[in-house]
């Protein structure tokens, strides 16, 4: 009778055992998917800031042209 208590406490402990390695693999897997996930993000916010950078230098380059222009027809209308 105690054997078979010990082969039944050994079996459920072979089972949870086997269930953690499961779930720990599990998690590894989610972990390594966010990694690439928060990598891509990552990628996305520098390739966005590049846009700002490269949109507010064109609005400075349209300014000093409009800018220009006024001078040129005589001055700035500040109305």
């Amino acid at each position: 009778m105690i054997e078979m208590t010990l082969l039944a406490m050994l079996l459920a402990y072979s089972i949870y055992i086997t269930w953690q390695e499961a779930k720990i693999g599990y998690l590894k897997s989610r972990i390594e998917w966010r990694n690439a996930d928060c990598a891509t993000q990552a990628q996305t916010i520098e390739d966005l800031k590049a846009e700002l950078a490269a949109a507010h230098t064109e609005l400075a380059r349209i300014k000093d042209i409009a800018e220009s222009t006024l001078q040129s027809k005589g001055g700035r209308d500040d109305a």
